[in-house]
């Protein structure tokens, strides 16, 4: 059973024109549980938005969702969307709210399950449970992406979690917000315990953080205990921004604080537990900036 939400099970909006397309999605709650195997969320189990004119793009906006029924499933699980993708990196879920027990194998957010070039903004997650029991291999990898919001990620900002994450399985990628992000974030609170004593990549706020261009992180905050082997960190478990580019790049954190107790094998950080900032090209370098930060666990 795949592509399964409480109002949609898939929806695409992929169109060819010359001219950018907004798609707006508003005012929808679904009460009701929900049980699917791939691609399963509270609203919608999937959804896709592109202009296939490379040209132009279709921003997906998604506003005021909200779910109260328990979700399951076993990959690309979220208590509103399992899968999202758009071709305009500007797409964004804003102001709703899930309150549901949600349980996955693995790629598995309190908002969402899996997010391409789509942000979470001012959303809540109060009062979920979620849990992952298993973790998907790709290329012998063992990866969980469990968060708090969503669990591969684009962009988060203003949101706080407060559920604890328990995650006793080998799988990479964990954290309170997301277990990895592919882009920023700003005005993340996190202040549950996030434990997953057998993994690695693992954070307050995210487990990893992979990027291949300037960004900023601003006003991170992590309060929670975060127990793992390796790669572990208060607010990320492991910054990677490595870049081949004619341009000098660079990466900054801002504004940000760790208070939790931080506990690990190797690679361990109040704040970072690795980081990579490299440029492939020789003639151009990339550098971390960091700009009142402070760790008190």
């Amino acid at each position: 059973e795949k592509y399964v939400g409480g109002i949609f099970g898939r929806l695409e909006n992929s169109i060819s024109a010359k001219s950018n397309y907004i798609l707006n999605i508003k005012n929808l709650t679904n009460e009701g549980d929900i049980t699917g195997k791939e691609y399963v969320g509270g609203v919608l189990g999937y959804i896709i938005g592109n202009n296939s004119n490379t040209s132009y793009t279709t921003k997906v906006t998604f506003n005021n969702l909200n779910n109260t029924g328990d979700i399951t499933g076993e990959f690309y699980v979220g208590g509103l969307i399992g899968f999202g993708n758009s071709d305009n990196n500007e797409s964004v879920i804003e102001n709703s709210t899930s309150v549901a027990n949600i349980t996955s194998k693995a790629y598995v957010g309190g908002i969402a399950g899996v997010l391409e070039s789509i942000g979470i903004k001012g959303c809540s997650n109060k009062n979920s449970q979620i849990t992952a029991t298993e973790y998907k291999i790709i290329d012998a990898n063992f990866y969980a992406y469990v968060g708090g919001y969503v669990g591969n990620g684009y962009f988060v900002k203003d949101c706080v979690n407060e559920v604890d994450i328990n995650y006793d399985q080998e799988g990479i990628g964990v954290g309170g917000i997301a277990g990895i992000l592919t882009n920023g974030a700003e005005g993340c609170k996190n202040t549950a315990n996030i434990i997953a004593p057998n993994s690695q990549y693992v954070g307050g706020i995210a487990g990893l953080i992979k990027i291949n261009s300037n960004i900023t992180y601003k006003a991170l905050e992590n309060t929670g205990k975060v127990t793992s082997t390796s790669y572990v960190g208060g607010l990320i478990g492991s910054l990677e921004h490595s870049v081949n580019a004619k341009a000098n790049y660079s990466v900054s954190i801002q504004q940000s604080s760790n208070s939790g107790i931080i506990t690990g094998t190797e690679y361990v950080g109040g704040l970072i537990g690795n980081v990579l900032v490299d440029n492939l090209n020789a003639t151009y370098v990339s550098k971390l900036e960091g700009i009142t930060l402070n760790n008190t666990g």
